[in-house]
């Protein structure tokens, strides 16, 4: 099911050059721009979180491969398509945490639950604007009534965690 953003889309030609570079990477691995498109309305906070996202997902201390076993199992867990169709299929070999202190020290360990964190946010910040396309099964997000408009976020919203 495509997302109804509650927030309006804005062109592609109305985005800056940088986010409509993100568009097309969006169109063309997940086949939706939406998130992009609403970004558009603040697109410092769009630069913002690329920057955070890139230092925490492709620097620090643990293994890239680590964090795409992560994002990948929590966009299976939280049933985000757009997620999983950017996530690299080849990472999911062996369960996530299977003897994970024998592996990683403290600080590696606090950096996998911080990424963990900021996806899952992100992940619950996405589901209830209804930014991204979401898997049938996916239990949060926001509420829709039966003309599939997504009710006001005081009226409440469905919370899987």
């Amino acid at each position: 099911m495509k997302p109804e953003p509650q927030l309006p889309r804005l062109d592609r030609q109305l985005l800056p050059a940088p986010m409509q570079a993100a568009y097309d990477r969006a169109l063309a691995t997940r086949g939706d721009a939406s998130f992009v498109q609403v970004a558009g309305h603040a697109p410092e906070v769009f630069e913002w979180y690329g920057e955070f996202y890139r230092r925490v997902f492709y620097g620090g201390r643990l293994p890239v491969r680590i964090k795409e076993l992560v994002r990948l199992r929590l966009s299976t867990v939280h049933g985000c398509a757009f997620c999983k169709k950017g996530n690299r299929q080849d990472t999911l070999d062996e369960p996530l945490y299977r003897e994970a202190r024998q592996f990683f020290d403290d600080a590696q360990l606090f950096e996998l639950g911080m990424t963990m964190a900021v996806l899952t946010g992100m992940a619950k910040f996405l589901f209830t604007f209804d930014l991204v396309e979401k898997e049938d099964y996916c239990e949060f997000g926001a509420v829709t009534s039966p003309g599939n408009q997504a009710s006001s976020a005081r009226s409440g919203y469905r919370d899987a965690c």
